[in-house]
């Protein structure tokens, strides 16, 4: 699952034009700093970014995948089949600001709880059982594809509906960051 984009768009715009505004705006966000760390530390080069970290909460951890690139962001857990994402596992969707978040199902497999943090990894908002959609964006689909509310917020983290971990989370919980590289690395790395 990935980002959608306002549907009066679409009827205008072809789609590459959609897809290169898409990651424009990205860029274009505002800049504030995500601070979950004591200390900074030294940035990495995009290529020595993981692609997995773990978070915590509730005393659980959650293996985690990164989606921090705008291609990575957009492409989501699409095509992700069932059985290669686990309950204990979640997509962190990380983006430069905070904005309206806004996120849909083209070529999904399993429903998902859609949640909303700020800068802190502090929950806002969820959006539970998003509804799966299993047939790729073809333009004339658009309007069939489930979507997710509509929520101001700074990262999103995606996991299973049927998780017993997203099924305990509550608006005010708050995420750990546990992981190596931290947060702040990584955001140092992105920004060079």
């Amino acid at each position: 699952m990935g980002v959608t984009i306002s549907q009066s768009f679409t009827n205008l715009i072809p789609k590459s034009l959609i897809l290169a505004m898409f990651i424009g705006l990205v860029g274009c966000q505002d800049k504030k700093t995500a601070s979950t760390d004591a200390q900074p530390q030294t940035p990495l080069s995009k290529d020595q970014i993981p692609q997995s970290t773990i978070l915590t909460i509730k005393g659980r951890e959650i293996r985690t995948r990164l989606a921090i690139s705008p291609e990575q962001t957009v492409r989501g857990l699409s095509g992700v089949k069932s059985e290669d994402f686990s309950s204990d596992e979640s997509m962190f969707f990380y983006f430069p600001g905070e904005s309206m978040r806004n996120f849909w199902m083209p070529d999904t497999h399993f429903n998902l709880d859609i949640i909303f943090v700020d800068s802190q990894l502090k929950i806002l908002d969820i959006h539970r059982n998003l509804q799966h959609y299993p047939h790729k964006y073809n333009g004339s689909n658009y309007f069939q594809i489930p979507r997710s509310k509509k929520v101001v917020a700074r990262f999103v983290i995606e996991m299973r509906a049927d998780s017993p971990i997203s099924k305990s989370l509550a608006i005010g919980d708050q995420f750990t960051w546990k992981g190596r590289p931290s947060l702040s690395q990584i955001e140092s790395s992105i920004r060079r």
